[in-house]
C-alpha cells in the first residue's frame, strides 16, 4: 500500500503561497519581455555572435569585464543562431537554472531530515522555492544576458553537495565526478566561479576524504586558479586603493550586498539602508552559526558543512564585489543582480540549520510567515511595463534607421554612439529584432514609393523637444486594428521614415492613436502615415 500523506492546513497554505510566488514570477517575466537587446547584451551577445560566426574563436574565451562567461555564451550562440536572437532561450534558461538550484537545496533538506515526515518537509520546500523565485531578482530573471548569475550559484552549490555526497555514498566516484565537473564548469560562469574548485579541495581536507580524492581536488583547484589568471583583468587600481583607504565603505557595501534581497525591493532612503544592513548583518551571523554547527557534526553530516561552505562562498563573493565596485558607492550593492547568490545562500543556510527532528510549535510556522511577509513584494512583478518596453522599441527603431538619438538610445545602452555600429552590423546580418518582427528590413523601404491607398493624413505632428529627432504623431483610426508600426511618406508618396505605436489601440473609434517615430530625411511639405506591407521582409537565410 502507498502510505497516506498527512498534510496540515499550514502545509497547504504555505505550498499555495509558494505557487503564487512562481505564478507571479512567470507573469512578471512575460510582462517585462522585450526582444530588444539591453545594455551588456549588445557587446556580450550581439557583437560576440558576429565575431564567433565569422570564425573568431577568441570571442568565446575572452573576458567580459572581469568575468569569463564561456557557458553563458553557449546560450547566446544558440539564441542567435537558432532562436531568432530575440532572447527567449536565455530567459527560459534563467528560470530552469533557478529551478535546478531550488531542487539542489530541497534535496539537501531531504537528506538532512531523515526523521521528518514528507508533510513536515513540504513547508520548507515551499520556502526554498519562494526564496529562489523572489522578485528582487527581477534584473536577472528579465534580462536575457543574465544566465551566468544563476550558473555561478548552481554550479558551486552542486560542487559542494557532490563533495559531501562522496563521503557517504556507496559508490563515491560518481558524486565526486559530479563535484569536479561542476567546479570546472563554474570557472566558466563568472569570476567568483573559480573558487568552486578550491572549495571542494577545502571540503575534501575538512571531511578527511580518501587521499586520491583530496589530491585530485587540490590539483583541480591549482589548475583553476592558474587558468583564471590567464589574461585576467579585474578591479581597477583605483578601486583597490579606495577599498584600502575606506574600509568602512567596504563593510557597508558587504552588509548591503548580503541584505540586498530586502533592500532591492525598497525605495532608497536612510531607513531602507539601515534595514538592508541589519538584514546583511543577520545573514553573516546566521552563516557563522551554521558554519560552527556544521563543523561540529561534519563527520556525521557532511552535507551541513557543504551548505555552510557554499554560504561562505557567497560572503566571499560579496567581499570581492565590495572591493571591486567600491568606486560606484555602497548603494550600488542593492542592485537586483546581486540578490540571486544571496537568496541561494539564505536557502542553503536554512537547510544547514534545520534540526534533526521536525520543529514543533512556533518554528514550524516560519516558512509560511516568511513567504506571507514577502508576498506584497512579489506582487510588484505584475506592474505594467509599457513605458519601459516602448522606450526600448523606439530605440530599436532608431537603430534600424541608424538615427543618432542619444536621449532614446541611452535606454538600451549607456554609450549611444557605440551601439550604432554594433546595431548596423546586426541589422545587415538580419539578427535578432532586426531580422525577426516588424522592424525586419524596414530600412530597405526608405526612399521607395508606396501606394497612396495605404496612406492617411495624421491628425497632428509634434516634433521632439530640443535637438531630439523624435516625432509624435496622432493618427485617427483608419484601420482595425491599427498596426503597431506605420510608415511615413511625403506628398509624393516617397517613404521617408517610420513610427511605432506609443500606446495600445483604444476601443473608442473616435480617439486618435499616438505614434513615435523618425524621418530619415527632412520631410518636404505635408506628411502621410501609411500602413506597411505585411510582412515587410523575411529574415535572410
Amino acid at each position: 500500500m502507498i502510505p497516506r500523506l498527512r498534510v496540515s492546513s499550514r502545509t497547504i497554505l504555505t505550498l499555495g503561497v509558494a505557487l503564487c510566488f512562481i505564478g507571479l514570477l512567470i507573469t512578471g517575466i512575460v510582462r517585462a519581455y522585450s526582444p530588444v537587446p539591453f545594455w551588456d547584451a549588445w557587446d556580450g551577445e550581439v557583437a560576440f555572435f558576429l565575431r564567433a560566426r565569422d570564425g573568431d574563436a577568441s570571442a568565446w574565451w575572452e573576458f567580459h569585464n572581469e568575468h569569463r562567461i564561456v557557458l553563458t555564451r553557449l546560450f547566446f550562440y544558440a539564441d542567435m543562431a537558432w532562436g531568432h536572437g530575440i532572447g527567449i532561450l536565455p530567459l527560459v534558461a534563467n528560470v530552469v537554472l533557478a529551478a535546478l538550484a531550488a531542487a539542489c537545496v530541497c534535496f539537501a533538506v531531504r537528506r538532512l531530515t531523515p526523521a521528518w515526515s514528507a508533510g513536515e518537509r513540504i513547508p520548507w520546500y515551499a520556502l526554498v522555492i519562494g526564496l529562489l523565485s523572489f522578485w528582487s531578482q527581477a534584473q536577472n530573471f528579465t534580462w536575457a544576458f543574465q544566465p551566468q548569475f544563476f550558473l555561478a550559484c548552481l554550479l558551486p552549490l552542486t560542487a559542494c553537495i557532490g563533495t559531501a555526497a562522496t563521503v557517504t555514498a556507496t559508490r563515491p566516484a560518481m558524486p565526486f565526478a559530479l563535484a569536479c565537473a561542476s567546479a570546472v564548469l563554474a570557472a566558466g560562469s563568472m569570476a567568483n566561479g573559480v573558487l568552486a574548485a578550491p572549495m571542494i579541495a577545502a571540503l575534501a581536507i575538512c571531511l578527511r576524504m580518501r587521499w586520491r580524492y583530496t589530491v585530485t581536488a587540490l590539483a583541480l583547484a591549482g589548475a583553476a586558479l592558474i587558468t583564471a589568471r590567464l589574461g585576467y583583468h579585474g578591479a581597477s587600481g583605483g578601486s583597490l586603493v579606495a577599498a584600502r583607504a575606506h574600509p568602512a565603505l567596504v563593510g557597508e557595501f558587504l552588509l548591503l550586498y548580503l541584505g540586498s534581497p530586502v533592500g532591492a525591493m525598497l525605495e532608497v532612503s536612510r531607513t531602507s539602508l539601515v534595514i538592508s544592513m541589519l538584514v546583511g548583518l543577520a545573514t553573516l551571523v546566521a552563516v557563522t552559526f551554521a558554519s560552527a554547527r556544521a563543523w561540529q557534526v561534519r563527520h556525521d553530516e557532511p552535507l551541513r558543512l557543504a551548505l555552510a561552505m557554499f554560504a561562505l562562498f557567497v560572503c566571499a563573493s560579496a567581499l570581492a564585489a565590495a572591493v571591486g565596485r567600491i568606486d560606484l558607492g555602497p548603494v550600488s550593492a542593492l542592485s537586483g543582480r546581486y540578490t540571486t547568490p544571496v537568496l541561494t545562500a539564505w536557502a542553503g543556510t536554512i537547510a544547514a540549520l534545520l534540526p534533526r527532528f521536525a520543529p514543533r510549535g512556533a518554528p514550524a510556522w516560519v516558512p509560511m510567515a516568511v513567504l506571507v511577509a514577502g508576498l506584497p513584494a512579489q506582487v510588484t512583478a505584475v506592474r505594467p511595463q509599457s513605458t519601459v518596453l516602448h522606450e526600448r522599441e523606439l530605440a530599436a527603431l532608431a537603430l534600424e534607421l541608424q538615427i543618432h538619438d542619444p536621449a532614446t538610445l541611452v535606454a538600451i545602452y549607456p554609450r549611444p554612439v557605440e551601439v550604432l555600429g554594433t546595431a548596423l552590423a546586426a541589422r545587415d546580418a538580419g539578427l535578432g529584432v532586426f531580422g525577426y518582427g516588424a522592424l525586419a528590413g524596414l530600412h530597405s523601404l526608405m526612399g521607395q514609393v508606396i501606394e497612396r491607398s495605404r496612406c492617411f493624413a495624421p491628425a497632428s505632428i509634434v516634433p521632439g523637444q530640443g535637438a531630439s529627432p523624435v516625432l509624435r504623431l496622432a493618427v485617427m483610426p483608419a484601420l482595425s486594428p491599427m498596426p503597431s508600426l506605420i510608415l511615413l511618406a511625403n506628398r509624393r508618396g516617397t517613404i521617408i521614415g517610420a513610427a511605432i505605436r506609443a500606446r495600445a489601440p483604444q476601443t473608442e473609434s473616435d480617439l486618435p492613436v499616438d505614434y513615435d517615430g523618425y524621418v530619415v530625411n527632412s520631410p518636404a511639405g505635408a506628411m502621410s502615415a501609411c500602413s506597411p506591407p505585411n510582412p515587410v521582409k523575411t529574415r535572410p537565410e
